[in-house]
């Protein structure tokens, strides 16, 4: 017979090991949990260098503001960075920030959010289009982030403390009152 067992037996043993080396995974598969776990942290991680970003910006701004000096190089420079931070973050699937890290995310918006309205309170307040500039960039900076996890905008407006509220109501920013789900404590007249 043209096939003997002597040459067939060891064909199989070969063919065995190499399917058994190339199917075997190097690399344990990484789930799903890990992979949502990893893109919340990097939301957050960018939120925070965004944090360090805007805060010398906002900085900047407000000893202009203090000086009386021209005050359109910083505001376009903060117009700038909010912009790009919501369009980087229109661009991360949705629901993305993990149930943890909400605490941590509420807690930098807040932040951010209270530094830039306290110092936008230190303009003339006939200063409408000023004020409607913030208000247009905050308000789609934070539906941004109403998307990567739904809910986030109303914990942030309870995030804020009331003195912070009475200055959104004096500066009437109606579109980011919205998304903060704070205009029915202002009472904000919205049309």
């Amino acid at each position: 017979m043209f096939f003997s067992a002597k040459l067939i037996f060891p064909v199989f043993a070969a063919f065995s090991i190499a399917a058994t080396a190339f199917a075997s995974p190097a690399v344990a598969p990484v789930g799903v949990a890990d992979i949502a776990k990893r893109q919340s942290t990097d939301v957050v991680n960018d939120l925070q260098s965004f944090q360090s970003t805007v805060t010398p910006l906002i900085d900047q701004l407000s000893q202009a503001a203090a000086t009386g000096s021209n005050t359109d190089s910083s505001f376009n420079q903060l117009t700038s960075a909010f912009t790009d931070s919501t369009n980087h973050f229109k661009g991360k699937k949705p629901g993305v920030i993990a149930d943890v890290d909400v605490v941590i995310v509420v807690d930098v918006v807040v932040d951010i959010v209270l530094k830039l309205v306290v110092v936008i309170s230190k303009f003339p307040l006939l200063d409408v289009f000023l004020n409607g500039k913030v208000d247009v960039f905050l308000s789609a900076w934070l539906s941004a982030l109403e998307v990567l996890h739904p809910g986030i905008g109303p914990k942030v407006g309870k995030g804020i403390p009331t003195a912070g509220l009475s200055i959104f109501a004096l500066l009437k920013l109606v579109l980011s009152a919205k998304v903060l789900a704070i205009v029915d404590i202002l009472g904000i007249v919205v049309l």
